[in-house]
């Protein structure tokens, strides 16, 4: 484990005992922030749950609550996403995009209703902002689930905001053009 680091690694198997500092050093592996990755998936064969509980004794931030922790049972994720969804859908309907008929709707409808739903949300800097935080938040937290089957429940949504979101990012997104530039002096 020492030296290893691949930002974009997501899963780790554990297959022997870790203790203290190296089970920490191992999950911080898969945990590691990368582009729209937020967080990793441990495997645990051999039942190290304890030893992780003792580890974040050791080192987790000792002014947060006793009790509190990072880890957080799927059921919980999966409450706190469709809480997400609802927070989004709420948003969305007060300007008057309808997410349910855009997900139902046929191909070339559905492409008329997100570009309507585009051009909703890009009226003001705040509504833009707050939408691209609730379709984050949903990103997030849709990943965190992941593998898990119960995340299919959820994957019309997730994918119609995401689909919003990136759309809205590449329609208002400010182009830095200074990497082609220093391309072309180069040339």
């Amino acid at each position: 484990m020492t030296g290893f680091d691949v930002k974009p690694l997501s899963t780790i198997y554990i297959d022997k005992p870790l203790r203290n500092h190296t089970l920490m050093q191992t999950i911080a592996r898969a945990n590691r922030v990368f582009r729209d990755k937020t967080n990793g998936l441990i495997v645990d064969y051999i039942g190290i749950f304890r030893n992780l509980q003792k580890a974040l004794a050791i080192y987790a931030d000792t002014r947060k609550r006793k009790g509190d922790t990072p880890i957080k049972p799927k059921s919980e994720l999966i409450k706190e996403l469709e809480q997400a969804i609802k927070d989004t859908e709420t948003f969305c309907k007060k300007k008057q995009i309808e997410t349910e008929k855009i997900i139902k709707a046929d191909k070339l409808l559905k492409i008329k209703l997100i570009m309507d739903a585009t051009d909703a949300i890009l009226t003001n800097d705040d509504s833009k902002k707050n939408f691209l935080l609730l379709a984050g938040n949903v990103r997030k937290l849709f990943k965190a689930i992941l593998p898990d089957p119960a995340a299919n429940k959820y994957y019309a949504e997730y994918s119609l905001f995401n689909v919003i979101a990136d759309k809205i990012i590449t329609e208002s997104g400010d182009v830095d053009i200074s990497q082609v530039m220093s391309k072309v002096e180069k040339e």
